[in-house]
């Protein structure tokens, strides 16, 4: 089996706006045909990571989407997403914070439903792992989010390149993150380039004597 065959490729949903009663999810609705109608029906019963996104002001008071809560399921969403557990932190957290969201969001990350066989848990865990991580990296992302589990601060960092705290970042770092595509980053490669004339030490061309008078 070649690697690009056994990789997973979780697939991202469109956001499904959570059914509200003023300030708090309407749990009659989401009981009643949430699951029953819309992109929400064929969706009821896959299987992956979801995220809780909230419409609040961020930075300089535009409005962003936040996440509030990051979880998995190898059961259903159906089944997992609007538990009784999920309900109470949803209500706690508007409860307490819910005066300037305007608007609640349910964002699905689904296991491939063309691969065969029963859903690989660790490859979801793995994911749900990465998702809380990344969403705790940056105090925009994690100003509202409620996830305990998963949320310990790392002991480690690299100066310059991940958590690395404060200073200029080194010529070192810098190639180091190149070369290994962190963040996002392109190394700078000079691969099979044919050497010029110049870097190969031949001598100049000599300039063309001028034909004028």
């Amino acid at each position: 089996m070649t690697e690009r065959a056994s990789k997973i490729y979780f697939e991202v949903q469109p956001k499904l706006q959570v059914p509200m009663r003023g300030r708090l999810p309407d749990v009659n609705q989401i009981e009643e045909d949430f699951w029953s109608s819309g992109p929400a029906r064929r969706l009821r019963d896959k299987v992956g990571c979801y995220v809780f996104a909230i419409d609040a002001p961020g930075r300089g008071g535009a409005h962003h989407l936040h996440p509030i809560y990051i979880g998995k399921t190898t059961r259903s969403f159906r089944l997992e997403c609007f538990d009784s557990d999920k309900i109470k932190k949803l209500i706690r957290f508007l409860q307490e914070k819910g005066r300037r969201v305007k608007a609640l969001y349910l964002i699905l990350i689904a296991y491939p439903g063309s691969r065969k066989g029963r859903p690989n848990g660790s490859a979801i865990d793995e994911l749900e792992t990465f998702l809380i991580e990344f969403a705790t990296r940056s105090p925009f992302s994690s100003r509202y989010l409620i996830n305990h589990r998963k949320t310990k601060p790392a002991m480690w960092g690299i100066r310059g390149i991940v958590r690395g705290g404060r200073g200029r970042e080194s010529r070192e770092a810098r190639e180091l993150a190149e070369m290994l595509e962190l963040d996002g980053r392109t190394a700078r490669r000079r691969v099979n380039r044919k050497p010029t004339a110049k870097s190969a030490g031949a001598p100049a061309r000599s300039p063309k004597p001028s034909s004028a008078p």
